[in-house]
């Protein structure tokens, strides 16, 4: 396949899926016949060169693709001319790798922030369940002194030992 300027060569191959944009946009531009934008610009300039800026630029589609899927460079080398620098250069290189995503410093202090205001929310709730408890004993203390009404006995016992327990709690936390 000495020239792959005509979508029927192309189709002959055995191209994957995702290729196929990019391997119609190098048949353009091999053709000269460019469908995008600043790609005729340059060739009425005369300045437009078949490279895999150019040609993902005339698929409308991003040059990271070229990382995240190799076979896209293969099937470009496969129809690309024989003596065309493109290929030449595309056999020599080994195909791009994947970056290594950047590890995150913070991330044991936020997950540390996160943990402890998971347990200053909880502590919340623990103060404010004795804080009510605390008011329903005082209301019955308060009828307790008004000789009128029926009381209730209050357990001071039990609301001790809630309160003992809240304060170890929150000793053993910090």
């Amino acid at each position: 396949m000495t020239n792959p300027a005509s979508t029927s060569d192309i189709e002959d191959a055995d191209i994957p899926e995702i290729a196929l944009p990019f391997t119609d946009a190098l048949a353009r531009l091999l053709a000269n016949a460019p469908e995008q934008e600043e790609n005729h610009r340059l060739l009425k300039t005369g300045k437009l060169r078949v490279n895999l800026l150019t040609i993902a630029r005339e698929a409308d589609r991003s040059r990271t693709n070229y990382v995240n899927h190799p076979e896209i460079l293969e099937a470009l080398k496969n129809v690309l001319p024989e003596n065309h620098p493109l290929r030449r250069k595309l056999e020599n290189e080994s195909p791009p790798e994947k970056a290594p995503r950047p590890v995150d410093p913070t991330k044991p202090w936020r997950d540390e922030v996160t943990r402890l205001t998971s347990e200053l929310k909880q502590s919340r709730t623990k103060n404010a369940e004795l804080l009510l408890y605390i008011r329903q004993l005082e209301q019955k203390l308060k009828t307790a002194l008004n000789p009128v009404e029926k009381v209730q006995p209050i357990d001071l016992a039990r609301a001790k030992r809630l309160i003992a327990k809240n304060r170890e709690d929150a000793r053993r936390k910090f």
